[in-house]
């Protein structure tokens, strides 16, 4: 056995890629043991359990790498949630982890777990952190993913609304407005457009 614990690292994470519980455990045991405080270990842990339809036992991991409050950590999160075989219940599981506001310190953070809800299957979670992040940040980045929710829900109204609104706090965005002119044009109001 290898005393170098990126060796234990891509062993375990090649079982969790073949989703070879047993395998990844005997791999995590190695990494847990040569890097201990390794933050992807609460990620194949979680992996693990999710792997074997035990959402319970993941969630303390996920919350663990969710409390770093860093990009790493939800990225690990992220990772973790969209290979679950479950998809419900990883969305079921994500709703519990936002309830903490931590992730939302910064925009990006907040539009991208808003975009993992989405990807999940769980609309109106992704649609609550949009709203969340639109009201919190005003930037570009949560107006644009905002105006894109509401119109892949058919709710153009509410997508022209969003985008007026971005464009009046930020005049200057070649994208906001390219959107904007984009929804327009779909309308048929190639003159506003």
């Amino acid at each position: 056995l290898s005393a170098d614990p990126a060796v234990a690292q891509e062993a375990t994470q090649l079982a969790l890629s073949q989703k070879d519980w047993p395998l990844a455990r005997r791999g995590l045991e190695r990494w847990q043991a040569l890097a201990p405080k390794a933050p992807g270990i609460d990620q194949a842990q979680a992996w693990i359990a999710l792997g074997e339809g035990r959402a319970k036992d993941a969630f303390p991991y996920l919350q663990s790498l969710a409390a770093r409050g860093d990009e790493q950590g939800w990225r690990l999160v992220a990772q973790t949630l969209l290979n679950a075989p479950d998809k419900v219940g990883a969305a079921v599981l994500l709703a519990r982890l936002v309830t903490a506001d931590g992730f939302a310190a910064k925009e990006t953070n907040a539009v991208a777990v808003s975009q993992l809800a989405f990807k999940l299957g769980d609309k109106s979670l992704a649609r609550r952190l949009a709203d969340n992040a639109v009201a919190r940040f005003h930037g570009e980045e949560a107006y644009a993913w905002s105006a894109h929710l509401a119109a892949v829900s058919s709710d153009v109204p509410r997508a022209k609304s969003i985008l007026a609104e971005a464009i009046a706090r930020h005049p200057k965005s070649k994208r906001l407005r390219a959107g904007y002119a984009t929804l327009l044009g779909q309308g048929g109001d190639n003159v506003a457009a």
